[in-house]
């Protein structure tokens, strides 16, 4: 049973990346009773689920409740009542301990909360798991007003079902933050009406109000009186999550894209651009490996084999949509060196592919096979960059704990680094970060003023991989892993 409560914690409170600009807090090390006062100025905190998971509730001067009142599955609320200790482990950052009224459940009621100095409606939360401490982040309970919340679903121009399917699938949009349109498509259910209520009912849902029209009749339709429909919704707007209740069930909506070519009034699609949105994209397959797409630097295309070597790059030089969500990319490659000493002359490649920017779905046709690929949603380079530069400095030891190895990344592009004493530090320059996936990166970096054995100008390639739950990465510096923590 403890492992299946640890299981929803991290279930339930996964991460997610988008901060906010409400104010925050200058108190630094406020003492228990001023941080209670600071965290139940919001009823609760959600993570990016809202009601659908566990809220966190600190309240009555000292208690902390685990909220799983509107739940999915999650069984009944966990209430820590009995305050054993406090303290302040850094500016920001404090622990709590609690009587542990479930030993059955939780192994020790012990949590952490750090505060966003920036942002009052941000906290991180941290929960034990498997002897670590993980932490997540929340969003303080607070709703959109009715002009922010319709200027917000707004900015699509329709929203579909997230089904799957082609045709027949839910749609919703708002018009001018004044009207609301819901529908079948393709099956000639759907009308649009007057947008008369909104509220707010807390844990990210909202009720919409719409009052419809009547109809006269004619001789396929009977007639009706005019109408009223109370909509329920659930909208993250920090990650811009959108669900509407159907038939008693949340039912995901994503936004729409147009993806004809200039066969209505529409604005074109922009494949290159929509390619581009990922930092890679990755065939589908139940095996370790596969190939990859990177599109990057605008107008870069990049098709290769993870873990096969070599870069296979070149510049795209033009796309042709050839319809039905069929298009041609022609790619030029520079003339270049093949590892055996062939010289591949300079020339052009056609690629022939498919992409569905509903489903995300692209197929390329290559060396006679189709292969399909997915974009990998996990962390980014510009994410990377932003936790490698967060902190001064990275610390850790190789596997045989022989050697210490300190990192600094700063100034967007510098990357310097110290083996055995932290005082001897070799200054490099960041030329590329290459995302591969799952949490992989490769780091090239120029050591400008240093030489190789061979008299040439030294560079590395680092492959580092992030820890999403400890936050730690994992180096391999000369053919060692060396496991790097943040020094605070």
């Amino acid at each position: 049973m403890k492992k299946v409560f640890r299981l929803l914690l991290v279930l339930f409170m996964l991460i997610a990346g988008l901060a906010g600009c409400n104010g925050g807090t200058n108190n630094k090390k406020m003492n228990q009773k001023q941080l209670w006062e600071y965290l139940s100025k919001y009823p609760r905190y959600l993570t990016e689920w809202g009601g659908e998971a566990t809220a966190f509730v600190f309240d009555k001067d000292d208690n902390l409740t685990f909220d799983n009142s509107r739940g999915l599955g999650l069984g009944g609320s966990y209430y820590f009542t009995d305050f054993l200790s406090f303290s302040n482990e850094n500016d920001y950052l404090y622990r709590l301990e609690y009587e542990n009224p479930y030993p059955d459940v939780i192994d020790i009621a012990v949590y952490y909360v750090e505060l966003n100095p920036d942002d009052d409606t941000r906290i991180r939360f941290g929960a034990p798991s498997g002897g670590k401490i993980i932490y997540y982040d929340l969003y303080a309970d607070v709703g959109l007003t009715k002009d922010e919340l319709l200027k917000k679903l707004g900015a699509h121009d329709t929203w579909r079902e997230d089904d799957g399917e082609d045709m027949g699938y839910y749609f919703a949009k708002v018009i001018d933050k004044k009207k609301f349109g819901f529908g079948i498509m393709n099956s000639g259910f759907g009308n649009i009406g007057d947008i008369a209520k909104v509220e707010y009912k807390g844990y990210m849902l909202y009720t919409i109000t719409v009052d419809y029209e009547g109809y006269e009749g004619d001789e396929m339709t009977d007639p009706y009186d005019p109408y009223t429909v109370e909509y329920l919704i659930y909208y993250n707007h920090h990650l811009d999550f959108f669900k509407i209740s159907i038939n008693g069930e949340l039912v995901d909506f994503i936004p729409k894209v147009d993806s004809d070519d200039d066969h209505d009034n529409t604005p074109g699609f922009d494949l290159i651009a929509a390619l581009g949105k990922y930092d890679i994209w990755q065939e589908v397959t139940s095996y370790e490996g596969g190939d990859f797409v990177r599109i990057f630097d605008v107008n870069k295309f990049h098709y290769g084999t993870f873990y096969a070597g070599g870069n296979m790059w070149g510049t795209i030089t033009a796309v042709k949509n050839d319809g039905n969500m069929n298009y041609t990319i022609t790619v030029y490659y520079e003339e270049y060196e093949e590892y055996d000493g062939e010289i591949k002359e300079a020339h052009s490649t056609e690629y022939k592919l498919y992409f569905d920017p509903d489903k995300e779905d692209l197929i390329i046709d290559y060396s006679g096979k189709q292969v399909k690929f997915a974009p990998y949603k996990g962390m980014s380079v510009v994410q990377l960059k932003a936790e490698l530069t967060k902190y001064d400095m990275w610390v850790g030891t190789d596997m045989y704990g022989t050697d210490y190895y300190f990192i600094k990344v700063y100034d967007n592009n510098k990357f310097d680094i110290a083996i055995g004493n932290k005082d001897n530090w070799k200054k490099g320059v960041i030329s590329e970060i290459i995302n591969l996936g799952k949490l992989y990166f490769e780091i090239c970096v120029d050591f400008p003023g240093y030489y190789d054995s061979y008299g040439y100008p030294e560079w590395h390639v680092y492959n580092i991989r992030h820890d999403s739950k400890t936050g730690d990465l994992i180096l391999i510096i000369e053919g060692r892993d060396v496991c790097l923590k943040p020094k605070k």
